[in-house]
């Protein structure tokens, strides 16, 4: 009964930090956002009887995220503005909820996240048809959210999990039922970028299905199979050229086209006038938070609020994070939530070069997939101590 409880409690945590990063988007209550995101990591803290303070496994990722933290708070000596305090005491409360707590709750078994996959993938999913139902557009399509990238953004994440869930149901030759969900958020994922006509989403939607057909490559041993994803690949163009006819899907493509062929008026819509000014105005501990500006990339506003180092701990965050989880992704002793890391690294990483991700839907999956390459890491290592003796 108890653990029942503190399973309703961890879950509805877990649905509340999802739905910070959706509302971060939503004008009018976008303010609400580190509310909702703290009392939900709160929730998850609490759903067990034990706080844990350490975490026994630990790897290079965890700790390139702290100090990358450490470092956002040295700037504030340097320009000692409360909403940097903020920014910190949130970072640490995350970090120490989705990396040291929640594994500890997890009993350090990536298995044991299998479920909140599920949760995950069935929440994005309700806001991104929810947000089709507030009225769909052909022209830079924004849902519920405030503008077409952001809408954009959390399609892409939508699809991030799904590939992963439909990855995992493959490799552990799931029955074919059990792909339903994540085939059709992929399809719903990938309209709704398209819809957007932002090309960030689109482009790391378009990485995310290349991945996806890599592994299912790989997964291939027979040639009857090669013959079976050669046929599929035949048939999902003819679907394409079929959609293409259809009157949004036309036009969304065109306005893609035309955005990246015409580029009217500057490069980037814009952004690259933004970040000439990030590097006219560099200092080596940032700008602070305050004189920040929409520079339409998580980097590049690193970069012009913090400073050299925390630019450059983000980015080794985001790489290290990449291989890391794409060597769990091809590893062949473990089998269960290894792709989940991978797509969610290569979504945060990839959509993060040209638009704001920071406590965003995605970057929040980002932390809380740590833990699963954490585990993957610390088995590798037993493994190779006992072979070894």
């Amino acid at each position: 009964m108890q653990k029942s409880i503190s399973r309703k409690i961890y879950i509805f945590g877990l649905i509340l930090m999802l739905f910070s990063g959706t509302i971060y988007g939503v004008s009018g209550i976008s303010s609400y956002e580190p509310i909702f995101l703290a009392l939900s990591l709160v929730l998850m803290c609490l759903s067990s009887r034990t706080l844990y303070i350490s975490n026994r496994f630990k790897n290079h990722i965890q700790s390139i995220f702290l100090v990358f933290i450490v470092f956002i708070a040295v700037s504030f000596i340097f320009h000692p503005e409360f909403s940097i305090v903020i920014t910190v005491i949130g970072l640490i409360l995350l970090a120490f909820t989705l990396t040291v707590q929640i594994p500890r709750i997890k009993d350090k078994n990536a298995e044991n996240y299998e479920n909140d996959i599920n949760v995950i993938l069935i929440y994005l999913l309700i806001v991104q048809l929810y947000s089709v139902l507030q009225g769909f557009t052909t022209h830079r399509f924004t849902g519920l959210y405030s503008n077409a990238n952001f809408t954009g953004g959390e399609a892409a994440a939508l699809c991030a999990v799904a590939n992963a869930a439909f990855l995992q149901n493959l490799y552990r030759n799931d029955s074919r039922s059990r792909n339903i969900l994540p085939i059709v958020s992929i399809v719903v994922s990938t309209i709704i970028g398209v819809a957007t006509n932002s090309r960030t989403a689109v482009g790391a939607i378009i990485i995310m299905l290349l991945l996806t057909a890599f592994f299912v490559m790989r997964r291939g041993k027979e040639r009857k199979f090669f013959f079976r994803v050669m046929l599929f690949v035949c048939m999902s163009i003819v679907a394409v050229l079929v959609l293409y006819r259809i009157d949004f899907i036309h036009s969304a493509v065109n306005e893609l086209v035309v955005k990246q062929v015409t580029r009217q008026g500057n490069e980037l819509s814009g952004r690259l006038d933004r970040w000439d000014i990030v590097f006219s105005r560099l200092t080596f501990f940032g700008n602070g938070e305050a004189s920040s500006f929409g520079t339409h990339s998580t980097y590049f506003s690193m970069l012009d609020q913090y400073g050299f180092i925390p630019f450059g701990l983000f980015t080794l965050f985001v790489v290290v994070g990449s291989i890391s989880s794409f060597k769990l992704a091809i590893s062949k002793e473990y089998s269960d939530m290894k792709f989940f890391p991978l797509f969610c690294f290569v979504c945060f990483g990839v959509s993060s070069l040209f638009e704001q991700m920071l406590l965003k839907s995605i970057m929040l999956l980002c932390l809380y997939s740590v833990p699963i390459i954490t585990i993957f890491h610390h088995k590798n290592t037993v493994n190779a101590k006992q072979e070894i003796i």
